[in-house]
Protein backbone atom coordinates (compact mmCIF):
# COMPACT_ATOMS: atom_id res chain seq x y z
CA UNK A 1 0.00 0.00 0.00
CA UNK A 2 2.89 2.11 0.89
CA UNK A 3 3.96 2.22 -3.06
CA UNK A 4 0.30 2.91 -4.07
CA UNK A 5 0.06 5.38 -1.76
CA UNK A 6 3.63 7.22 -2.73
CA UNK A 7 2.45 6.61 -6.41
CA UNK A 8 -0.83 8.30 -5.86
CA UNK A 9 1.02 11.57 -4.08
CA UNK A 10 3.03 12.01 -7.36
CA UNK A 11 0.35 12.09 -9.60
CA UNK A 12 -1.57 14.92 -7.48
CA UNK A 13 1.40 16.27 -6.95
CA UNK A 14 2.52 16.74 -10.81
CA UNK A 15 -1.46 17.29 -11.40
CA UNK A 16 -1.34 20.40 -8.99
CA UNK A 17 1.88 21.61 -10.48
CA UNK A 18 0.38 21.34 -14.25
CA UNK A 19 -2.53 23.68 -12.84
CA UNK A 20 -0.50 26.36 -11.13
CA UNK A 21 1.76 26.42 -14.49
CA UNK A 22 -1.45 26.60 -16.79
CA UNK A 23 -3.01 29.28 -14.39
CA UNK A 24 0.12 31.35 -14.46
CA UNK A 25 1.27 30.61 -18.37
CA UNK A 26 -2.26 32.25 -19.22
CA UNK A 27 -2.76 34.89 -16.50
CA UNK A 28 1.03 36.22 -18.27
CA UNK A 29 -0.52 35.76 -21.88
CA UNK A 30 -3.29 37.64 -20.89
CA UNK A 31 -1.43 40.90 -19.58
CA UNK A 32 0.88 40.66 -22.44
CA UNK A 33 -2.02 41.13 -24.61
CA UNK A 34 -3.78 44.05 -22.93
CA UNK A 35 0.10 45.41 -22.80
CA UNK A 36 0.86 45.45 -26.41
CA UNK A 37 -3.18 46.30 -26.96
CA UNK A 38 -2.84 49.91 -24.43
CA UNK A 39 0.62 50.35 -26.55
CA UNK A 40 -0.89 49.99 -29.68
CA UNK A 41 -3.91 52.15 -28.65
CA UNK A 42 -1.65 54.79 -27.57
CA UNK A 43 0.43 55.17 -31.06
CA UNK A 44 -2.91 55.06 -33.13
CA UNK A 45 -4.35 58.04 -31.34
CA UNK A 46 -1.45 59.50 -30.47
CA UNK A 47 -0.29 59.17 -33.99
CA UNK A 48 -3.23 61.67 -34.77
CA UNK A 49 -2.05 64.45 -33.12
CA UNK A 50 1.67 64.40 -35.02
CA UNK A 51 4.21 66.78 -35.85
CA UNK A 52 4.74 67.29 -39.60
CA UNK A 53 7.77 68.19 -41.04
CA UNK A 54 7.98 69.89 -44.28
CA UNK A 55 10.88 70.39 -46.24
CA UNK A 56 11.65 72.85 -49.34
CA UNK A 57 14.22 74.96 -50.88
CA UNK A 58 14.55 78.55 -50.59
CA UNK A 59 16.41 80.71 -52.45
CA UNK A 60 18.83 83.50 -50.48
CA UNK A 61 19.46 86.90 -50.97
CA UNK A 62 22.60 85.81 -52.61
CA UNK A 63 20.69 83.36 -54.96
CA UNK A 64 21.86 80.32 -53.34
CA UNK A 65 19.48 77.37 -52.94
CA UNK A 66 18.92 76.92 -48.70
CA UNK A 67 17.21 73.66 -47.38
CA UNK A 68 14.56 74.64 -44.97
CA UNK A 69 12.81 72.41 -42.67
CA UNK A 70 9.39 73.33 -40.85
CA UNK A 71 7.43 71.73 -38.05
CA UNK A 72 4.11 71.92 -37.72
CA UNK A 73 2.04 70.66 -35.00
CA UNK A 74 -1.66 70.88 -35.62
CA UNK A 75 -2.71 70.25 -32.75
CA UNK A 76 -1.23 73.02 -31.00
CA UNK A 77 -1.73 75.11 -34.18
CA UNK A 78 2.17 76.50 -34.39
CA UNK A 79 5.07 75.59 -36.89
CA UNK A 80 8.39 76.27 -35.67
CA UNK A 81 11.28 76.71 -38.14
CA UNK A 82 14.98 77.71 -37.66
CA UNK A 83 16.94 80.46 -39.76
CA UNK A 84 20.55 81.61 -39.86
CA UNK A 85 21.30 84.93 -40.94
CA UNK A 86 24.82 86.56 -41.09
CA UNK A 87 26.25 85.15 -37.48
CA UNK A 88 22.98 84.89 -35.93
CA UNK A 89 20.96 81.94 -35.82
CA UNK A 90 17.15 82.09 -34.51
CA UNK A 91 14.48 79.66 -34.30
CA UNK A 92 11.01 81.01 -35.11
CA UNK A 93 7.38 80.09 -33.90
CA UNK A 94 4.79 80.94 -35.53
CA UNK A 95 1.17 80.41 -32.97
CA UNK A 96 -2.01 80.80 -35.56
CA UNK A 97 -3.97 80.75 -31.92
CA UNK A 98 -2.68 83.90 -30.55
CA UNK A 99 -1.61 85.13 -33.59
CA UNK A 100 1.62 85.99 -32.73
CA UNK A 101 5.21 85.14 -34.45
CA UNK A 102 8.39 84.33 -31.34
CA UNK A 103 11.79 84.90 -32.19
CA UNK A 104 14.30 83.08 -30.03
CA UNK A 105 17.86 84.62 -31.22
CA UNK A 106 20.62 81.72 -29.91
CA UNK A 107 23.53 84.34 -29.70
CA UNK A 108 21.88 87.19 -28.10
CA UNK A 109 19.55 85.08 -25.93
CA UNK A 110 16.62 87.32 -25.88
CA UNK A 111 12.98 86.33 -27.72
CA UNK A 112 11.28 88.97 -30.09
CA UNK A 113 7.51 88.67 -30.02
CA UNK A 114 5.70 90.55 -32.94
CA UNK A 115 1.87 90.28 -33.69
CA UNK A 116 0.81 88.81 -37.25
CA UNK A 117 -2.11 91.21 -38.75
CA UNK A 118 -4.33 89.39 -40.28
CA UNK A 119 -2.66 88.31 -43.26
CA UNK A 120 -0.09 90.76 -43.91
CA UNK A 121 2.52 88.90 -42.43
CA UNK A 122 6.74 89.65 -42.09
CA UNK A 123 8.09 87.78 -45.08
CA UNK A 124 10.73 85.21 -44.02
CA UNK A 125 13.52 87.28 -46.26
CA UNK A 126 12.29 90.88 -44.18
CA UNK A 127 13.04 88.42 -40.99
CA UNK A 128 16.35 87.26 -41.85
CA UNK A 129 17.21 90.71 -43.45
CA UNK A 130 15.57 92.20 -39.26
CA UNK A 131 17.96 89.91 -37.66
CA UNK A 132 21.46 91.65 -38.44
CA UNK A 133 19.92 94.92 -36.75
CA UNK A 134 18.65 93.49 -33.63
CA UNK A 135 21.11 95.33 -31.76
CA UNK A 136 18.49 98.43 -32.04
CA UNK A 137 20.08 99.94 -34.27
CA UNK A 138 17.51 100.45 -37.66
CA UNK A 139 18.91 99.51 -40.90
CA UNK A 140 19.31 102.08 -43.83
CA UNK A 141 16.34 101.32 -46.09
CA UNK A 142 16.89 102.14 -49.76
CA UNK A 143 14.26 104.01 -51.37
CA UNK A 144 13.48 101.62 -54.36
CA UNK A 145 13.53 98.88 -51.60
CA UNK A 146 9.87 97.35 -50.30
CA UNK A 147 11.51 96.01 -47.11
CA UNK A 148 11.31 96.59 -43.77
CA UNK A 149 13.51 97.02 -40.72
CA UNK A 150 12.67 95.66 -37.20
CA UNK A 151 13.98 96.67 -34.12
CA UNK A 152 13.39 95.93 -30.14
CA UNK A 153 10.46 97.19 -28.67
CA UNK A 154 9.59 97.93 -25.36
CA UNK A 155 10.08 94.30 -23.09
CA UNK A 156 7.22 91.80 -22.18
CA UNK A 157 6.81 91.10 -18.46
CA UNK A 158 2.98 89.64 -19.11
CA UNK A 159 3.68 86.54 -20.61
CA UNK A 160 0.21 85.46 -20.23
CA UNK A 161 -0.79 85.92 -24.06
CA UNK A 162 2.07 83.40 -24.96
CA UNK A 163 0.55 80.33 -25.81
CA UNK A 164 2.58 77.13 -24.06
CA UNK A 165 4.82 76.25 -26.84
CA UNK A 166 6.47 80.25 -26.90
CA UNK A 167 6.47 79.89 -23.26
CA UNK A 168 8.76 77.14 -23.71
CA UNK A 169 10.47 78.86 -26.00
CA UNK A 170 11.07 82.17 -24.08
CA UNK A 171 11.03 80.80 -20.61
CA UNK A 172 14.56 81.59 -19.97
CA UNK A 173 15.19 84.57 -21.38
CA UNK A 174 14.25 88.22 -21.78
CA UNK A 175 11.29 88.83 -24.42
CA UNK A 176 10.46 92.43 -26.14
CA UNK A 177 7.96 93.47 -29.02
CA UNK A 178 9.47 93.61 -32.03
CA UNK A 179 8.53 96.30 -34.33
CA UNK A 180 8.93 98.32 -37.24
CA UNK A 181 12.35 100.09 -36.91
CA UNK A 182 11.10 103.47 -38.06
CA UNK A 183 7.94 103.77 -36.67
CA UNK A 184 9.47 103.10 -33.20
CA UNK A 185 12.16 105.04 -33.71
CA UNK A 186 10.42 108.06 -34.06
CA UNK A 187 7.80 107.16 -31.23
CA UNK A 188 10.70 107.04 -29.03
CA UNK A 189 12.24 109.86 -29.61
CA UNK A 190 8.82 112.03 -29.45
CA UNK A 191 8.20 110.36 -25.83
CA UNK A 192 11.99 111.03 -25.10
CA UNK A 193 11.49 114.66 -25.47
CA UNK A 194 8.24 115.15 -24.35
CA UNK A 195 9.50 113.42 -21.01
CA UNK A 196 12.55 116.09 -21.27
Amino acid sequence: MDKDHVLGSDISSSSRFSRKFIVISATLLLLIVVVVTAVLLGVFIGGKNATELYQFSVNNNDGKVEQQTVQVNPKENIATFYIQSANLSSTVLLDYNTMLMVLRTNDLDSCYVRKMEGGNFTSLSDLSNSLKNLNGKPAQERDNSSSTSFVPGPEIFDRSLFSRSANLLCQDVRSFWLVKGGEYISEYTTQRRGQS
